[in-house]
């Protein structure tokens, strides 16, 4: 049993020994704690180091969605939701903090909203991309964060255009990320495009 016990331990170290790193996860549990009182001020933390600043009147909220986690800050006029869920796989057609990113923009009565997807330093723990014909052959994909902003007003677009103007992306080791609250309902975005 001693000797079937080794070899089994040899042949999984063989299977994981391919020469390349192992692609690193954003999704490592340890990466949350507990939320804190200072998490309303200053920068509010999401994944893989990415911030954004808090301005003063804003709220930050961390709750659970359905498939990932969110981070949610509200202030007058303006809502910005962050998810964690999915890969960034299509082409960028800009930059946000210094990485990646792709936008969408969608304008209706008294409602401005865009949606982002940018590119997170890890890898997406939910979805692989293999060579055609070749299961063998599988990465994990780069991970993204989805931005969706919403604002009322050109003074709260210009409080949301200034928060991602001074996005960051924190080197490694990544600061912890507040654990949702299960108590705590994602708020209404602040305005919903009506179509003229």
């Amino acid at each position: 049993m001693h000797r079937f016990a080794l070899a089994a331990l040899a042949l999984s170290v063989v299977a994981c020994e391919d020469g390349k790193p192992p692609s690193t996860s954003i999704e490592d549990p340890a990466s949350y704690r507990p939320a804190h009182a200072e998490d309303q001020a200053g920068r509010a933390i999401f994944t893989a180091g990415f911030s954004l600043p808090v301005p003063s009147g804003a709220k930050v909220t961390y709750p659970q969605g359905i498939d990932s986690r969110i981070m949610q800050i509200d202030g007058p006029g303006y809502t910005l939701t962050l998810d964690d869920y999915g890969a960034f796989n299509e082409p960028a057609t800009t930059t946000l903090a210094g990485a990646p990113a792709k936008v969408e923009d969608q304008r209706g009565r008294g409602c401005r909203v865009r949606v982002w997807g940018v590119q997170l330093p890890g890898t997406s723990p939910t979805k692989l991309i293999c060579s055609p014909g070749d299961t063998a052959d599988c990465k994990q994909v780069p991970a993204q964060a989805t931005i969706a902003t919403f604002c009322t007003s050109e003074a709260a677009c210009r409080q949301v255009n200034a928060i991602l103007a001074s996005a960051l992306f924190g080197p490694k080791p990544w600061p912890a990320v507040p654990l949702p609250d299960p108590d705590v309902r994602p708020e209404e975005p602040a305005c919903r495009p009506v179509r003229p």
